[in-house]
């Protein structure tokens, strides 16, 4: 993970919200911590190939979609797709075709853009609009 990191010059939040999804969710300074080295994952995070593969499918659709990767970049945004993921159970294939759907601004038609700075729930929300749109295709 620390790699694709440094490979891609994204930040952390982001990779490890992707390459954790349906895992327990990592706080802030266990990320910090791992970034220099220092491993203090949760006894209960399991990695395995197949979080490794869903983290690579992910990736790959964030990084060829019409998203700039400043947009997609941030750690609220992981935070929000997997707490998406652990709600409403989708197939990889469906989150690909989520993150397809999306356009360059993100948010969906149904869901305007918050005030502010978007937070995890918001993204989850939105994700939420999408994958209703691909159910129905």
């Amino acid at each position: 993970i620390e790699r694709i990191i440094g490979d891609y010059d994204l930040k952390p939040e982001f990779v490890y919200g992707l390459y954790t999804m349906g895992q327990p969710e990592l706080k802030a300074n266990v990320v910090k911590d791992l970034k220099v080295g220092i491993d203090r994952l949760p006894k209960n995070l399991k990695l395995s190939e197949d979080t490794q593969s869903m983290g690579d499918k992910l990736l790959q659709a964030f990084k060829a979609s019409k998203m700039s990767e400043k947009t997609f970049n941030n750690g609220r945004l992981a935070k929000g797709l997997k707490s998406f993921f652990k709600d409403k159970c989708p197939t990889i294939e469906q989150m690909v075709s989520i993150i397809e759907a999306m356009n360059k601004d993100v948010w969906h038609a149904n869901y305007p853009k918050p005030k502010g700075s978007p937070e995890a729930k918001n993204y989850a929300e939105n994700f939420a609009e999408y994958y209703e749109d691909v159910l129905s295709k």
